[in-house]
């Protein structure tokens, strides 16, 4: 069976199985939140990234319970919260005095999918030379005021600034990081099943600032890919145009609970033009794409720093 055929039977699979396994977090959260305000890559702020990708699916009522939460068991941490509905997307900034973390919603309702499928590659920042997916690329800009004034008033002088997402609310992460003047100093973004994003012209671009190369605990970028997850090798491309990743290694789970690996994905001139691993084309299914996964993923790595083991860095 070839790819795209594949890719036809997983939309199909899709419209069988209950969303809200994928989009919706059922778990329990940590007691605190034990956040490290570092410029490197830290497993346990990976794995809290991932808990408030969950946590901004819920209902603004649960996530202000959680934080106050987080707060009432650690008096010292003096979390501030916005969450923010804007038409059809949704983020939300939780900060203290140290650090600001910006997470953006994955896919939840038709607005946001009919972005996912809004796949033409149109001009970033008015520059023909970096093409960006549409849809993403929009719901980014429609955000725009809100999400400027919203992280203006959170902002401090000394806080180190991070963005994370899932799904849809990944693509949106990586994106206003490069949009927005408010978050261009930020140290980290943390994705969780993110898409595909744009042309090679706009992923070279971000490359140039994100201290990927070679794969460290040092870059700006993690990117989180669950093993048969097949939302991170979409879309493919869009007329004669592939599209490509932002950063040049990834956080690979083998299996749900396995320790990371590290996967590379080529140099700035030499990126794998179709990222798809045929050895996985025939497990793909949606349902390893829940944020869940993601989640407990992240948790059995809590502990374990990825980068320390140069056997589990796999070159290609």
């Amino acid at each position: 069976m070839g790819p795209f055929f594949k890719l036809l039977e997983i939309m199909k699979t899709a419209s069988k199985i209950e969303l809200q396994h994928i989009f919706k977090y059922d778990g329990d959260y940590t007691k605190t939140f034990d956040f490290k305000a570092t410029d490197h890559y830290d497993p346990m702020n990976n794995y809290l990234m991932a808990q408030l990708c969950g946590l901004v699916y819920d209902t603004e009522e649960e996530i202000i319970l959680q934080v106050n939460k987080w707060n009432k068991n650690t008096p010292s941490l003096k979390l501030k919260l916005t969450v923010e509905d804007i038409d059809s997307n949704r983020f939300m900034v939780v900060s203290n005095d140290i650090f600001l973390i910006v997470v953006f919603r994955g896919t939840q309702n038709m607005e946001n999918w009919l972005s996912d499928f809004d796949i033409a590659l149109v001009p970033f920042q008015n520059n023909q030379d970096l093409l960006v997916h549409q849809g993403f690329y929009q719901s980014v800009l429609n955000m725009g005021s809100k999400l400027e004034k919203i992280v203006s008033n959170h902002q401090k002088n000394d806080q180190k600034v991070y963005l994370t997402g899932h799904s849809l609310g990944a693509a949106q992460a990586i994106l206003s990081a490069f949009v927005y003047s408010e978050l261009e100093t930020f140290s980290n973004v943390y994705t969780f099943g993110e898409p595909k994003i744009g042309d090679w012209g706009l992923t070279k671009h971000f490359n140039l600032h994100l201290n990927s190369s070679p794969p460290s605990y040092s870059s700006r970028i993690y990117r989180n890919i669950n093993s048969m997850d097949p939302v991170p090798y979409v879309p493919v491309f869009y007329g004669l145009r592939f599209y490509y990743h932002e950063g040049l290694f990834y956080l690979f789970a083998p299996t749900i609970g396995a320790k990371y690996v590290i996967e590379t994905t080529g140099d700035l001139g030499n990126e794998r033009v179709i990222d798809l691993p045929q050895k996985e084309l025939l497990g793909w299914n949606p349902i390893h794409h829940a944020i869940g996964d993601y989640i407990e993923n992240a948790a059995a790595n809590k502990q374990d720093n990825v980068f320390l083991n140069r056997k589990r860095i796999v070159e290609h």
